[in-house]
């Protein structure tokens, strides 16, 4: 009995001179000044002389600290530096011991540095990697508790502190004995859309050394967007399991019937006996976007062959009055889809996106450097036009298929000789991307106009008669003004048939513009002054006949109306 008494105070002393000691706390391994590198002893046991004990790295000699009777307390640091003054110099806020002792340069990707007492027994060992941290020039690597293992690397990392070291004080990063930490908070989907929904996943964790209980994870939907927690905006109070250290638990909830623009969510961790709250709170926005659909974000002009040292681009327009967002959404031509974007990218109403190939557009058209808020420039290096034509499909984050363009050399205007650094234009946005005379060359003087009002834009008036022309002459001769008339007509019925043709002053058809398409009570037409054979019409009158039949009662409806080809004078 005596025996087993003997040894099981032999081992209660053994385990306290492992755990209860001074032992290393912080390392400068790295400093701005190569001079000034140090360490930081702190004792978790009871009152320790220093006296010839010492300290070596990896490849050193042993060097001993001091050589006098030093009393390092429980709970207490001292520093064992370099260069006392250079010390002092960059931590003048520093009050505490100060050891100045010959030095052994400490390796910057990693080394060992061993603590030993005056009797020759190693006491503690840090063999260090510059993946632990510290390995920024001036920031030290700090312990995170002080009875966890010397040599384990979750047990270290870079000091957290504005000084960038924490000499003579507890560690910035050290574990508390209750600590909750909010890991995790994500939303999915990533590109939520108006009437769905919304998921909001939680991580809670425990980073303190005693078990957490009594606690809550509480969420509040921040409706003024202020970032401020208030009580009527709780929406939701999740009661925590009990949390055993480094232990975690994951929570979820879900928000319904969205509605379209910016939702802020704040998430909070309540837990009184906490001692570091400032890991317990996390923030996150995201953007509820219309429903994507046909039309409501157009391929409105397409730089596929520029000039050398240009590059290649494709810019989106926001004809609608919603707002979206442009997060994971596809745009794919042949050679593939390309993503526009992983971040939230939201376009306003009227707005442009520009996908360029580089950003050395901005260097040709400058007024891209300084983009007002309608205009928003992503880079998609993989983008690569064919100069022959093809199609490109613009897709919402859910694949849905929002806007469609086959382009060709065809599409620009016949006069314009050598189309290379000249862009094709969409003429009018409510009008199909399929519609070939709705797209052609542009007018602009830099042979583009990214970000900007289209030069061939034209608008159809839209008033209560049946058939209005705009402008009416035009004058399609390629400056970019009154080049192209919009026909509208507006019908008694909801859905007929069609043809629509355009003659000469003598009678002859010369250009057909539908021939027995479906409409509905309204349909529009564009009309570049070019016959079918695609020849310049000469400066003259014309007439618009418009031939439809309604489906329902069998009933025809014939529309004529003078158009005239102009020339600026």
């Amino acid at each position: 009995m005596k025996l087993l008494l003997t040894a099981y105070t032999a081992i209660i002393f053994i385990c306290t001179n492992v755990f209860a000691q001074p032992l290393i706390n912080e390392i400068m391994y790295a400093p701005t000044n190569s001079g000034n590198e140090w360490f930081e002893l702190t004792n978790t046991g009871d009152a320790e002389d220093l006296a010839n004990w010492k300290w070596k790295d990896a490849t050193s000699t042993l060097r001993t600290i001091t050589t006098q009777n030093f009393i390092l307390q429980k709970d207490s640091f001292v520093v064992v530096c370099q260069d006392s003054t250079a010390f002092k110099t960059q931590f003048a806020f520093y009050k505490g011991k100060l050891i100045q002792t010959q030095w052994s340069a400490l390796n910057n990707s990693g080394d060992n540095l061993i603590l030993i007492n005056s009797n020759g027994v190693r006491i503690d060992s840090v063999n260090y990697s510059s993946s632990w941290g510290g390995n920024t020039g001036g920031i030290s690597l700090e312990r995170k508790n002080p009875n966890g293992q010397s040599n384990l690397p979750a047990n270290w990392g870079t000091c957290l502190d504005p000084m960038r070291a924490t000499p003579g004080k507890e560690n910035s990063i050290r574990t508390k004995e209750y600590d909750l930490t909010l890991k995790k908070f994500v939303t999915n989907p990533v590109s939520p859309v108006a009437g769905g929904f919304l998921t909001l996943s939680f991580v809670v964790a425990n980073s303190g050394l005693n078990i957490a209980t009594n606690s809550s994870l509480k969420i509040y939907d921040d409706r003024n967007l202020d970032s401020i927690i208030q009580q009527s905006e709780l929406i939701n109070s999740i009661e925590l399991t009990s949390l055993e250290p480094d232990d975690s638990t994951s929570n979820e909830m879900t928000v319904q019937e969205l509605l379209p623009g910016k939702k802020q969510f704040i998430a909070l961790i309540n837990y009184q006996p906490d001692q570091d709250t400032s890991d317990n709170k996390l923030l996150r926005s995201v953007f509820i976007s219309e429903p994507g659909q046909a039309g409501s974000i157009v391929i409105n002009e397409i730089m596929y062959e520029p000039l050398t040292g240009q590059v290649e681009w494709i810019e989106l327009f926001n004809p609608s009055s919603a707002t979206y967002d442009l997060k994971e959404w596809q745009l794919t031509d042949n050679s593939g889809a390309n993503k526009i974007t992983d971040s939230p990218l939201v376009i306003l109403p009227g707005g442009y996106l520009i996908i360029s190939s580089d950003s050395s557009l901005m260097n040709y058209f400058s007024y891209l450097k300084n983009p007002d808020e309608l205009i928003s420039i992503v880079v998609v290096s993989s983008l690569s036009l064919n100069n022959s034509g093809e199609t490109i499909t613009v897709a919402d984050s859910l694949l849905t298929e929002i806007d469609k363009c086959s382009y060709s050399p065809s599409m620009h205007n016949p006069e314009i000789e050598d189309t290379r650094g000249i862009s094709l234009e969409r003429i009018n946005p409510a009008l199909p991307s399929s519609y070939l005379y709705n797209w052609s060359s542009s007018a602009n003087s830099l042979g583009a106009t990214p970000g900007r009002k289209n030069s061939i834009f034209a608008n159809a008036n839209s008033v209560s008669s049946d058939i209005t022309i705009s402008p009416n002459p035009f004058s399609p001769d390629g400056d970019g003004t009154d080049d192209v008339a919009v026909i509208n007509c507006k019908f008694a019925f909801t859905k007929g048939t069609i043809r629509a043709n355009i003659y000469d002053i003598r009678g002859r058809m010369i250009r057909t513009l539908a021939n027995n398409e479906l409409t509905g009570s309204e349909k529009t037409f564009l009309f570049n002054g070019y016959s079918d054979s695609n020849e310049k019409l000469n400066v003259g009158i014309y007439v618009v006949m418009i031939e439809a039949i309604d489906q329902v009662r069998g009933e025809p409806v014939t529309i004529k109306a003078p158009l005239v080809i102009a020339a600026k004078l």
